[in-house]
C-alpha cells in the first residue's frame, strides 16, 4: 500500500479512542516500509482483523487506481492476518458499502466507526446463523 497515500485524520482517530501519541506513532509507521509478515494477532479479535484488513483495502482505493502491487500487500496482509479468502470479500465490500455513503470515501469524511460497527455487526449476525443452523461454536 502506497505510503503516501495513507494519512489518518487525528481527529478520526481520537474517535476511535486512540491517543494523540498513538497518531503520532502511526503516522510515523506509515513512512516506512514495514514486513507485513510480522503482525502480532495475540491481542486482535476477528472483528479487529476484518477492520484493519477493510481500512486496507479501502486506502488502496483512494487514489482511484488499484495498483498491483497494492492488491499484492492487500493479500499479504490478509495472508499475516490469517483472513480466509471469503471474508476477505465480505470485509472489502463492507469497506466499499461504507465508501458509497454521501459522507464520501475521502479520509476526512469516511466512517471508521461506522465500518468497525458493520463489521462487528454482521460478524455477529454471521455467527448467530451458524449456530442456528446446527453448527458447533
Amino acid at each position: 500500500i502506497a505510503t503516501d497515500a495513507i494519512s489518518v485524520p487525528p481527529a478520526t482517530a481520537v474517535e476511535e479512542g486512540l491517543s494523540m501519541e498513538e497518531v503520532e506513532e502511526i503516522d510515523a509507521a506509515t513512512k516506512t516500509a514495514t514486513d507485513i509478515g510480522k503482525i502480532d494477532r495475540s491481542n486482535m479479535s476477528k472483528a479487529d482483523r476484518l477492520f484493519v484488513y477493510a481500512v486496507a483495502a479501502w486506502m488502496t482505493r483512494l487514489d482511484g487506481v488499484e495498483a498491483d502491487e497494492e492488491k499484492a500487500a492487500l493479500d499479504r496482509l490478509g495472508t499475516a492476518l490469517r483472513i480466509p479468502d471469503r471474508p476477505r470479500v465480505h470485509a472489502d465490500e463492507i469497506a466499499r458499502e461504507i465508501a458509497a455513503l454521501p459522507e464520501g470515501d475521502r479520509p476526512h469524511r469516511y466512517d471508521l466507526p461506522g465500518l468497525r460497527k458493520t463489521l462487528a455487526d454482521r460478524l455477529q449476525a454471521a455467527h448467530e446463523a451458524r449456530l442456528a443452523e446446527g453448527e458447533p461454536e
